[in-house]
């Protein structure tokens, strides 16, 4: 009867927790389809053609520079806390889902929208490092890193190159909202942020 008893509150236990196991596997599901792209796009190379089309918004994405920043701050569960943050910072400028998406064309071409900001101009990628340029109005000159696996897009950017961006986006040099992303970025040494996008 006593064993009975216990094998009776194990299962009531687990039925109990298994909301909170889901809950937690929901808010972990992009920093883990993050955590796999970037293992899967390590050793590959991206070719100009692998952009072509429509990629939209799905939330932000970050990357640490140095596997030992990761690990100093607690692995997947603070990357989930950084995104979280940054999509917090975004929704902030405007940039969210169903605002916020770019398409790249075969002749080198893009065009996007950040929030209620069209940007258009010319793209170039490195195959081998993939390093992306984009430009703007044929002067401003944007870097930063692509990485994808299938229909899954990255593009992250260090806090200058984000900057000069987001900056770009809004319209507001000055505004109060770009300096708090300032402050944002600084805390973190070594890491890229940027947006994580599916093709259309």
């Amino acid at each position: 009867m006593k064993s009975k008893n216990i094998r009776i509150s194990i299962i009531l236990g687990i039925i109990l927790l298994s909301p909170l196991f889901l809950t937690h596997a929901q808010s972990s599901g992009k920093s883990i389809i993050n955590s796999v792209l970037n293992k899967v796009t390590q050793t590959s190379k991206v070719q100009p053609q692998d952009l072509t089309g429509e990629w939209n918004y799905q939330g932000s994405a970050c990357h640490f520079e140095s596997n030992n920043i990761l690990k100093n701050m607690g692995g997947a569960v603070a990357a989930e806390q950084v995104e979280n943050q940054f999509d917090n910072y975004l929704s902030k400028i405007g940039i969210g889902v169903g605002t916020c998406k770019f398409a790249f064309s075969n002749g080198n071409t893009y065009n996007a929208n950040l929030g209620k900001m069209p940007l258009n101009g010319k793209y170039t990628v490195e195959e081998a490092t993939k390093q992306i340029t984009l430009t703007y109005k044929g002067m401003a000159k944007i870097h930063g890193t692509v990485k994808k696996s299938g229909n899954n897009l990255q593009l992250l950017f260090d806090a200058d190159n984000l900057l000069k961006l987001l900056k770009i986006a809004s319209s507001m040099t000055n505004d109060s909202k770009l300096k708090a992303i300032t402050t944002f970025t600084d805390m973190y040494d070594g890491l890229q942020l940027g947006f994580d996008l599916k093709k259309q």
